[in-house]
C-alpha cells in the first residue's frame, strides 16, 4: 500500500496536533493590519549575496496581494559589532508562516547568522471571508513535486553565502530540512528539525479506506473536499493568539504534504535503510505524545541517517510538549520550556552542542 496516500481520511487526525490562528483581522475587509504583500523591497545587508537578493526578491513577488501580519518573509541579520558567522534558514510549519520564528529569528541573528525565514507557497494570504471561514489556499501546492522544487530554491539560497550554512526546521518545515540535505549531502554544516510531519499516525487505517476510496471511483471527489481545524476558527486565530495562517484546506494539499514526507524516508531507508552520507550535524527533537505525526518514520530517517555514516542524534521531550514545540501562538498555553529549547538552537550551531539528553537511540531530554 502506498503510504504517501495514505493521508485521505485521516487529514483530521493529522493535524489535530498542529493549529492555525491568522493574525488580527479588519472584520468589514477580511484583511490583515499592518500587514501588504511586496510594500516594498527587501532591505539587505552586505553579507548577503547579489544573487541571494534577487532570489529572494523574485520568491516575495510568487505571494501577491494582502498578506497576513507575520506572514511576510523575514531577514534578521546580525547587529552592528556582531561577526559575520554565516546563513541559517528557518523553515516554518505547514498552513503556517515565518511568524513562527519571531523570536528565534532575532536570537539567531544575535550570534551572527544572517536568518532568512521563507514563506511557503500559497501560504500566509488572507481569507477570502471569515464568516463562515474560507481561507484563500489556490496557491498551496497539490502534489510532492513543488514541495521538491521550493527544497531545490532552499539550496540555491544557501550556497550562494559564504561561512556557515545551518537549517531550522518544524514539521513540515523539517521534511523540507531533511530533503534539502539529501538534495545536497555536503552543503550543510549542522540541521536542526523539530516534530517532522512525514507520516500521518493513523496511516494504515486511514490507507485502508484510501485503497475503498479507489475501489469506488471516488479520489478525485475526495482530494476537492475540506478538510482542516475547527478549534482554530473556534479559538486559536482570535486574539489574543493571532497566529497567522490558515485553518482550512482541501484535503489534496495535505496529502500532497505527506506524499513529500514519505518521498523524504524513502530516500533516507534506500538500499536496505542506508541512505545517503552527508557531512551535516543533524539533531532531532520530538515530542513523546505528538499524536498528529508517526515517530516511527522519523526513527526510521534517523536510523538510516546514521547507518549512513552521518552524525545524527536525537532527543524525545516530555509529553506535555506539543507538536508545535516553540511556537507560542499554537496550542496557546504556558510553554516554560521554550526558553531553553531556543538555547538549545544556539548552542547546537554555535558551539556544536546537542540538546540534553540526546542519544543516537531514542532518547528523553
Amino acid at each position: 500500500m502506498n503510504s504517501a496516500k495514505s493521508g485521505l481520511f485521516g487529514l483530521t487526525a493529522i493535524f489535530l496536533a498542529t493549529s492555525c490562528k491568522p493574525r488580527s483581522y479588519n472584520e468589514s475587509t477580511g484583511a490583515s493590519t499592518n500587514s501588504t504583500a511586496n510594500a516594498g523591497q527587501s532591505v539587505f545587508s552586505q553579507n548577503i549575496p547579489k544573487s541571494v537578493q534577487s532570489k529572494w526578491e523574485m520568491m516575495r513577488a510568487l505571494h501577491p496581494g494582502t498578506l497576513q501580519n507575520l506572514c511576510e518573509p523575514q531577514i534578521y541579520s546580525p547587529p552592528a559589532g556582531v561577526k559575520y558567522r554565516g546563513v541559517a534558514i528557518l523553515l516554518h510549519g505547514f498552513s503556517a508562516c515565518p511568524g513562527q520564528y519571531e523570536i528565534l529569528g532575532p536570537k539567531l541573528a544575535k550570534a551572527g547568522y544572517e536568518v532568512l525565514v521563507p514563506l511557503y507557497p500559497g501560504h500566509g494570504r488572507i481569507p477570502k471571508q471569515l464568516s463562515p471561514r474560507v481561507d484563500d489556499v489556490d496557491m498551496v501546492p497539490i502534489n510532492p513535486g513543488n514541495w521538491s522544487a521550493f527544497t531545490r530554491e532552499i539550496n540555491e539560497l544557501a550556497a550562494a553565502f559564504t561561512g556557515e550554512k545551518v537549517l531550522v526546521g518544524l514539521s513540515l518545515g523539517s521534511n523540507i530540512a531533511l530533503r534539502a540535505v539529501q538534495f545536497a549531502p555536503d552543503l550543510y554544516d549542522k540541521v536542526y528539525v523539530m516534530s517532522p510531519k512525514l507520516r500521518n499516525e493513523s496511516s494504515f487505517l486511514s490507507g485502508i479506506l484510501h485503497d475503498s476510496v479507489n475501489m469506488f471511483g471516488i479520489e478525485d471527489f475526495f482530494l476537492g473536499q475540506r478538510g482542516g481545524w475547527p478549534q482554530c476558527e473556534r479559538e486559536e486565530s482570535k486574539p489574543p493568539h493571532n497566529r497567522p495562517g490558515f485553518c482550512y484546506m482541501q484535503n489534496r494539499h495535505g496529502v500532497a504534504m505527506l506524499d513529500f514526507g514519505q518521498n523524504v524516508v524513502d530516500a533516507a531507508t534506500a538500499d536496505g535503510k542506508k541512505g545517503t552520507k552527508t557531512r551535516s550535524k543533524v539533531q532531532f527533537v520530538i515530542s513523546h505524545s505528538d499524536d498528529g505525526v508517526c515517530n516511527k518514520a522519523t526513527y526510521e530517517v534517523l536510523e538510516g541517517l546514521q547507518q549512513a555514516g552521518t552524525d545524527a542524534k536525537i532527543c524525545v521531550m516530555p509529553k506535555e510538549v506539543p507538536h508545535s514545540m516553540f511556537s507560542l501562538r499554537d496550542r496557546p498555553f504556558e510553554k516554560p520550556w521554550v526558553p531553553a529549547l531556543f538555547q538549545s538552537v544556539e548552542d547546537f550551531f554555535v558551539n556544536s552542542k546537542n540538546v540534553p539528553g540526546s542519544d543516537s537511540k531514542i532518547a528523553d531530554c
